[in-house]
């Protein structure tokens, strides 16, 4: 399909989990496209036909546009010159108060405002806060470029599944000129197979953030309710199947805690446009209070338990699993960070293995499973990889060669095996009752003290 705008040439600037897969599917589909990053060493692994990126069918699609000519990665701002339309996909990062910082996307807007023709185009696929038009607007005025049209078509694709999901999902388009509209839906009819509906600039914004608010909400409920469980002496996984057979209920699955570079922030991102606007959210704040609080509390559950147990000298622990989800490569915001360095914090010796990464936040990286639980006093099994789900406790042992080990099991894929010989802890189940009559203990006096 040609747009009336004829999009001969697009720049795309971010080439990472968003900005990559969409200039390759566009450069495929004869576009010429400008994959343009600030990093260097990116630039020529991609020029290479090399990607870092584990999703399907991406590598043969940069392969595939690299031969065809029509994909042209490069750090070099002067190769965007003459683009039609400039895709911007850079980090939305947010500050230490949890506001938006806007940095990256005014820098990438402003360049393509130096790039871009007449009356050309700028869509924004970053995460933005609501209002934030008129800001893109005032640069693009600063730059003596108000003939450029602006839209907003925020991500929603997964990592693990981002071709599928950039090319198959229904996307959002919000602009406030039925020109920027209709321009940027010709361009994403290019690669896009689902439905692609219009709406305003500030409700695009609006629909980004309360779509991953409301699975962080979502996810923060059922982390409550295992928590319950757990000192309840209650199986969430069962309550969780059982509530789910009502025809109005879907809990979500509980975990260490929630990860990704989107569920971390945007919550976070509505809750400070609500209170600048004079209501404060406190459900979403509190939400993200108690995921952010999963990785420390289980942390100091297994250190406490092995202090229990009366674990001396170096302690040496294997961590199964640091990406922030199953079946994904991606570490970024993962609850398994947090958590490696509450150990790496009491001395411990930790050794990480992931079929996944190679990131080991600070631990020591393991080429095996076999290799991270050999001499480990506790097995911390934090992410449920296809490759873990086929472990069994009386092989962990075995490896471990350890009396009284230690097992965490966030995802649950062990806990309805025996569990004789050894201490065993899961997110959601039960707790030991030795560890809870300690707490108990330890309440108790701390309350006597207040008292007196």
């Amino acid at each position: 399909m040609v747009s009336w705008l004829d999009f001969r040439k697009v720049g795309v600037l971010g080439q990472g989990y968003i900005g990559l897969p969409i200039a390759v599917l566009l450069a495929n589909s004869g576009v010429k496209t400008v994959g343009y990053d600030v990093d260097r060493e990116l630039i020529e692994e991609l020029s290479k036909g090399i990607t870092r990126l584990s999703e399907r069918d991406l590598a043969d699609l940069l392969k595939r546009a690299i031969l065809a000519g029509t994909y042209r990665p490069s750090y070099r701002k002067e190769d965007l010159s003459g683009i039609d339309a400039a895709v911007i996909a850079v980090p939305t990062p947010k500050l230490p108060d949890g506001n938006p910082d806007l940095s990256f996307v005014e820098d990438a807007v402003r360049t393509a405002a130096h790039y871009v023709r007449k009356n050309g185009l700028i869509v924004v696929e970053s995460t933005l806060p609501p209002g934030s038009s008129e800001m893109i607007m005032s640069w693009l005025k600063q730059e003596e470029r108000e003939d450029l049209m602006v839209a907003y078509c925020p991500e929603r694709a997964m990592p693990g599944r981002l071709i599928e999901e950039i090319t198959g999902n229904t996307r959002i388009i919000g602009a406030d000129s039925p020109e920027a509209a209709r321009a940027a839906e010709d361009l994403y009819k290019l690669f896009v197979r689902g439905d692609i509906i219009r709406t305003s600039f500030k409700t695009a914004e609006m629909v980004k953030l309360v779509e991953n608010a409301y699975r962080d909400v979502n996810i923060a409920f059922s982390n409550e309710i295992a928590r319950i469980c757990e000192l309840l002496g209650v199986d969430f996984w069962e309550v969780m199947e059982l509530a789910n057979r009502h025809p109005r209920v879907n809990l979500l699955r509980a975990g260490l805690g929630v990860g990704g570079s989107c569920l971390t922030k945007d919550p976070l991102f509505l809750y400070h446009a609500g209170r600048k606007l004079g209501y404060e959210p406190l459900m979403i704040f509190e939400a993200r209070n108690v995921n952010d609080a999963g990785p420390y509390r289980y942390a100091r559950i297994v250190h406490e338990i092995m202090d229990l147990i009366g674990y001396n000298g170096k302690r040496r622990m294997a961590v199964l699993g640091v990406t922030y989800k199953e079946g994904v490569s991606d570490t970024r915001e993962s609850p398994s960070e947090k958590f490696i360095k509450f150990f790496l914090e009491r001395g411990y010796e930790v050794v990480v293995y992931d079929p996944m990464s190679n990131e080991t936040f600070g631990g020591i990286g393991a080429r095996s499973m076999e290799e991270a639980i050999s001499g480990s006093d506790c097995v911390a099994l934090l992410v449920g990889h296809s490759e873990f789900r086929k472990l069994e406790i009386s092989w962990i042992k075995s490896i471990s060669g350890k009396e009284n080990l230690v097992i965490f099991d966030v995802p649950g894929i062990l806990r309805h095996q025996d569990k004789r010989g050894i201490v065993y802890l899961g997110v959601g189940l039960p707790i030991p009752r030795e560890y809870l009559a300690i707490r108990r203990m330890e309440r108790t006096h701390s309350n006597v003290e207040k008292v007196h």
